[in-house]
């Protein structure tokens, strides 16, 4: 198993729209890639214009080529 972690931050105030496009959109093309297991967004309870994208693979290389698609 792999794990992949994106540590971002966001404009004051736009989280929202961020959570929404990773629930419409991100979400859902990570369920069709081959080998990932498991996404979420974390949100960071001291800096709430931070946040994590956690994601879970089978190996490194279907995270890789996750990554490479673009």
């Amino acid at each position: 198993m792999f794990m992949r972690l994106v540590h971002a931050r966001s404009k004051p105030d736009s989280i929202a729209i961020i959570q929404k496009v990773y629930a419409e959109k991100i979400i859902p093309r990570l369920q069709k890639m081959p080998g990932c297991l498991f996404s979420c967004l974390i949100q960071s309870d001291t800096h709430p214009d931070e946040g994590i994208s956690l994601t879970l693979w089978d190996s490194q290389a279907h995270a890789d080529t996750y990554e490479q698609s673009g």
